[in-house]
């Protein structure tokens, strides 16, 4: 069914589409409701049809929520009936409401803990999932011709490796170029020698100028990048991206 669904213009550039790791349809008659979860990256939600109500906290108040299930993503909470003695961060956790109508699209940056209840009736929506990217490729953007509809059948899935680039070039985020200097700044930490991380800056270094950009950062796949930090992140084979949204 990915031919009978577009990728919102807002993702056609950018960069997004480089990203994009999943896309799922929802589907349900109703009344039902997730855990209470975060996913490891960021998620465009949009209803179809029906309704949903979410509750969702920003990822910096999130250690008001006991992740008993971390590995998993998700807390054993009971949303419909919270135990404050067990769950005691709860009680005074800043929180946003969300209403969903069809039409509606609600991004979800990565990390952000969030509940979603479908009302009663028929539920349809879909989400897309894409790896956190700390840079904006503006120039794409002006290369790109937008329109109202592209299918994601147009957009390959990309590499589950692409989150963990992520985490690594968060390091980053406020940086417009690097010199060997400012990588060796940023990642002196997890290199045993300037020598390896000279070998490393070479490489991504594709047009000698002495300085990578972020284009150059991404012009290596996602698979190859990160043996160049294998001591900062272990690859690791697909997975679950989320969990039941509804």
């Amino acid at each position: 069914m990915k031919g009978d669904v577009g990728l919102l213009k807002c993702l056609q550039c950018g960069g997004f589409t480089r990203l994009i790791q999943d896309a799922i349809i929802w589907y349900s008659s109703g009344d039902t409701m997730s855990v209470l979860h975060f996913d490891n990256v960021d998620n465009i939600n949009c209803v179809l049809d029906g309704r949903k109500e979410l509750f969702v906290v920003d990822k910096k108040d999130s250690h008001h929520i006991d992740f008993d299930r971390l590995e998993e993503g998700y807390s054993s909470v009971d949303v419909t009936n919270v135990d404050m003695l067990k769950y005691p961060g709860l009680r005074d956790i800043p929180y946003f409401w969300v209403d969903l109508f069809p039409g509606d699209c609600l991004y979800l940056p990565a990390g952000w803990p969030h509940h979603v209840t479908s009302s009663c009736g028929r539920s349809l929506a879909v989400n897309v999932w894409f790896a956190h990217s700390p840079w904006f490729d503006a120039d794409s953007c002006a290369e790109t011709e937008l329109s109202e509809f592209k299918a994601l059948t147009q957009y390959p899935y990309s590499s589950s490796n692409e989150h963990l680039r992520s985490k690594i070039l968060l390091l980053a985020a406020d940086y417009v170029e690097f010199t060997e200097t400012d990588m060796w700044n940023l990642y002196s930490d997890y290199f045993g020698s300037k020598n390896q991380l000279h070998k490393v800056f070479r490489f991504l270094d594709s047009n000698l100028d002495g300085i990578v950009s972020w284009s150059e950062f991404y012009k290596v796949d996602a698979d190859t990048f990160i043996k160049l930090f294998p001591w900062l992140y272990e690859p690791k084979e697909s997975g679950t991206l989320g969990h039941t949204e509804l």
